[in-house]
């Protein structure tokens, strides 16, 4: 008796341990194990929301990767941020919105924060995603530059010597598609190193080599990130007949957010404090007169003026809590960066 009384308790014991669910709420919370769930739980979310939640490794040192089976919000109004760090002022890892599915993040800083925000109108059943202690790594299957066409939503995509450096002499075209109809695919590099002046990585936002070109690029980049405005990216690499370099490594993921509601790349401008009340300060070290623009995450424009000075005053004051991008931009550069208002 005493016997099936303590493998009782042991069962009810394990199976309590096994569906540890997290509900995001205000506060921090440590887990290497268990279910981050939307705040409605099991069932929908509400409207009005702006809710802040950390998740840390137990395991001192160890990075913390979450899987989104399935995400669910209205498209472009209701929002998942997610950053790499203990604070929304950490390296924006992505965002959430629509309909997504096999999403990952890994968040080396050992560290995940979501800022989730929705508006006054129409709710979705939210997500539930697993949670996990382990080494961040290549997510998906591996796509090395070749002649060839891929669909796909999660993978990684590297130049030809996959970890080695590339060859001389290549003449690559590689078109990356979405997986699924009416949503943009998103390739993220870390780094791309190329012999500089001579060997190129050309994108173009369509399916061939004869959609607009979106950059061409030669020699050694940080962070870069570029969005379809369609359904596809075609990438163009030449190298010459001498010197290569490691090339590069970038993930594959997808959205249904329009295009300008991405941010392409990190902010040449400070924006502060962020989140706010509505009030944003803006510092940036552009020459001259530049365009301040505010767009929702579907893209429509909601704010702009075009006679904004260094130091300058936006005030949204007027608008709901949410997520938006703003946009700066001068003759010679444009810039966009996520704000929140709260």
């Amino acid at each position: 008796m005493a016997r099936i009384l303590f493998l009782t308790l042991f069962l009810v014991m394990s199976s309590t341990l096994s569906a540890q669910y997290i509900d995001m709420t205000e506060g921090s919370f440590e887990a290497c194990k268990g279910i981050f769930r939307d705040p409605g739980g099991a069932g929908d979310y509400s409207n009005d929301l702006y809710v802040t939640t950390t998740i840390c490794s137990v395991i001192e040192g160890s990075p913390l990767q979450i899987h989104f089976n399935n995400f669910i919000s209205e498209n472009g109004f209701d929002a998942l941020t997610v950053f790499n760090g203990d604070s929304a002022e950490s390296e924006v890892l992505g965002v959430l919105t629509g309909t997504m599915s096999d999403v990952d993040f890994c968040a080396t800083s050992g560290c995940m924060t979501f800022v989730f925000v929705t508006d006054f109108s129409v709710i979705g059943s939210g997500w539930e995603a697993e949670i996990g202690c382990t080494e961040c790594g290549p997510t998906g299957s591996v796509y090395p530059m070749a002649n060839d066409r891929i669909s796909t939503c999660n993978g990684v995509f590297t130049d030809s010597g996959g970890g080695e450096n590339y060859m001389d002499n290549e003449d690559f075209v590689k078109t990356i598609c979405a997986a699924y109809i009416d949503v943009h695919v998103i390739v993220s590099f870390q780094t791309l190193i190329l012999e500089n002046s001579y060997d190129y990585l050309t994108i173009y936002d369509g399916p061939t080599v004869a959609d607009p070109e979106l950059a061409s690029l030669t020699g050694s980049y940080g962070p870069l990130t570029y969005t379809s405005t369609e359904n596809c990216l075609t990438f163009k690499f030449t190298s010459d007949f001498s010197i290569t370099q490691q090339g590069w490594e970038a993930t594959i993921s997808c959205t249904e957010a329009p295009q300008s509601a991405d941010v392409i790349e990190a902010a040449t401008f400070k924006c502060f404090p962020n989140p706010s009340d509505g009030l944003f300060n803006i510092n940036t070290d552009m020459n001259g007169i530049f365009e301040c623009s505010v767009f929702a995450l579907d893209g429509t424009l909601i704010y702009q003026k075009n006679n904004c000075v260094g130091n300058q005053i936006v005030d949204l004051q007027a608008f709901s809590i949410g997520c938006y991008i703003l946009e700066v931009k001068s003759n010679e550069d444009v810039s966009r960066q996520q704000i929140f208002i709260k």
